[in-house]
């Protein structure tokens, strides 16, 4: 990961009949030149 980017990892466990699924969603963020953050990157594992 590169200096001055964030990462923020969120995790969904889900549960239909019976089986419980997981999806971990993952977001890389940068501070734009006004210094909002913004979303450069997005990946799922």
């Amino acid at each position: 990961m590169e200096a001055g980017t964030y990462l923020s990892r969120f995790t969904l466990r889900t549960v239909e009949d019976g089986r419980t699924t997981e999806l971990t969603r993952r977001l890389y963020w940068r501070r734009a030149a006004g210094g909002a953050l913004e979303i450069v990157s997005e990946d799922s594992g």
